[in-house]
């Protein structure tokens, strides 16, 4: 039987969560997309931090689309576009069939991803954690997550360099500079189908899913501003790109926000920011994030 290779990009505010599987490596991940869809009531758009309390949130559009012809973004040309469907309290279900034996998850290729460490001090109090966020979301905070157990977990570094503010590191520590990526790549290969099924948080189906029977195949899952989340048309000139403001989206779905605005005191949640003028990739500044292990069943 014939075999092709599936990619599966997950780009702009998500957080990527490795299953905790001490000592082992992790077995699987679940990727979670903020919920940063809702205005507030004025209809601005916008939202205030429930953390620091002052900064203000831009509306952004979570979505997930199948595509036969590789592509940074869809861009313009739609003749290869096979799906798209708009994600609010839904959870993705990956399930690929191989020919052979399955490929676990692998996590060794990955790079210029920002995780706590580059926010916070080491051992800072209270950590990053988003348990609740994984094992019981809520559709107020979490507009969707993607489970993974298979394939290989990938992302290039790009030249922009990011400097972060450090507001939770201890005032003789140096601010940390990485570079940073827009997107992180999951390669399947030897597939003989590639399935994605849309459940709920309860983990009934919803009735919708989407297979590939036969390559090429492209998965995109995504969580960009809601001016232009599917990026039609030209994209913005590198010279316009800004400091990554939608950073502080990452803090919504804390297990305890009034910990960490606590630890603030007086500053906003920290972002990271250009250290020249870059764009970070693809017209894009929306970031994803490293979060730590959490043990979780589905």
């Amino acid at each position: 039987m014939a075999t092709f290779t599936a990619q599966i990009v997950f780009t702009g505010i998500c957080g990527i969560v490795p299953k905790k599987n001490y000592p082992a490596p992790p077995e699987a991940f679940c990727v979670v997309l903020p919920n940063a869809w809702k205005p507030e009531p004025d209809l601005s758009g916008m939202k205030t931090s429930k953390v620091d309390q002052v900064s203000r949130l831009r509306r952004h559009s979570p979505f997930v689309y199948f595509a036969t012809q590789p592509r940074d973004i869809l861009v313009n040309n739609r003749q290869d576009l096979e799906g798209l469907w708009f994600l609010q309290g839904h959870r993705l279900l990956i399930n690929p069939r191989f020919e052979g034996d399955p490929i676990l998850p692998i996590w060794d290729g990955i790079g210029g991803l920002a995780s706590f460490d580059d926010i916070a001090t080491p051992g800072f109090q209270p950590q990053l954690s988003v348990k609740n966020a994984v094992n019981t979301p809520n559709i107020s905070t979490v507009a969707a997550q993607v489970v993974l157990h298979h394939g290989k977990l990938s992302s290039l570094p790009l030249n922009p360099v990011w400097v972060f503010e450090s507001f939770l590191r201890r005032s003789v520590d140096p601010p940390v500079t990485k570079r940073l990526n827009f997107q992180v790549t999951v390669t399947l290969e030897n597939l003989t189908s590639l399935e994605i099924v849309q459940t709920d948080f309860t983990g009934t189906p919803t009735g919708k899913s989407f297979t590939f029977s036969k390559g090429p195949a492209f998965v995109t899952v995504a969580n960009l501003c809601d001016e232009n989340p599917l990026q039609w048309g030209k994209k913005p000139a590198p010279e316009s790109m800004p400091d990554d403001d939608d950073f502080r989206w990452h803090y919504e779905i804390v297990d305890s926000p009034p910990d960490l605005a606590a630890a603030l005191d007086v500053f906003r949640c920290p972002i990271p920011r250009l250290t020249r003028s870059l764009t970070g990739g693809n017209g894009l500044n929306c970031l994803p994030l490293r979060f730590s292990e959490v043990n979780f069943s589905f």
